[in-house]
C-alpha cells in the first residue's frame, strides 16, 4: 500500500517518516473508484452511542485520556454501567469470579449456539476514551440489533 501511494505521488518518505503530499488526489481517485455496496442501508442508535460512553469515560485515575486499570475503584464503577447496557440488550448477565461481566444471549433454537460476550474495559494509562470500550459495546450493540429484528 505504501509504494503504490508514493509511486501514484500521493505520499512520501521522508526522514521524519510517512506521509500524505497529495490527499486530495488520493481522495479523488477513491471517489471515482468508488461504488456503493448494494442492498439495504441500516442506521440506528442506541442509548450507548454519546452520553453513556461519555459517562463510562469519566471513570478514571488520571484527567488525561482514560486510565482505568483491572478492578481498580474506576474499573468498578463502571461495571453498573455495562451491566444496565447488557440488560437493555436483552442479555442474561453474571459477574464471574475474576471480575469480568459476562453477557449471554441465548437464540430461539435451543439447539443453536450460545452468544456470549465479556466486559474487558480495562485500559491501558491515559488511554483513548474509548480503549477497552468498544470491544464490549460492539457486541452489546449488534446483539440488541439482532434481537430487535428477531433473530
Amino acid at each position: 500500500m505504501r509504494s503504490e501511494l508514493v509511486d501514484r505521488e500521493w505520499a512520501e518518505l521522508t526522514d521524519e517518516g510517512f506521509r500524505l503530499s497529495q490527499p486530495d488526489g488520493l481522495l479523488d481517485a477513491w471517489r471515482e473508484a468508488y461504488e456503493q455496496p448494494s442492498g439495504e442501508r441500516v442506521e440506528f442508535y442506541t442509548t450507548l452511542h454519546g452520553q453513556s460512553l461519555e459517562a463510562a469515560a469519566r471513570h478514571s485515575a488520571t484527567d488525561y485520556g482514560v486510565t482505568r486499570f483491572f478492578l481498580d475503584e474506576h474499573h468498578k464503577a463502571v461495571l453498573p454501567l455495562i451491566r444496565g447496557w447488557m440488560e437493555d440488550a436483552g442479555l442474561e448477565v453474571r459477574l464471574d469470579d475474576a471480575g469480568t461481566l459476562i453477557g449471554r444471549c441465548e437464540g430461539s433454537d435451543p439447539a443453536a449456539p450460545v452468544l456470549i460476550t465479556g466486559s474487558h474495559q480495562d485500559s491501558v494509562r491515559e488511554g483513548g476514551k474509548f480503549d477497552g470500550m468498544m470491544g464490549v459495546v460492539l457486541p452489546i450493540v449488534a446483539l440488541a440489533e439482532l434481537r430487535r429484528r428477531g433473530t
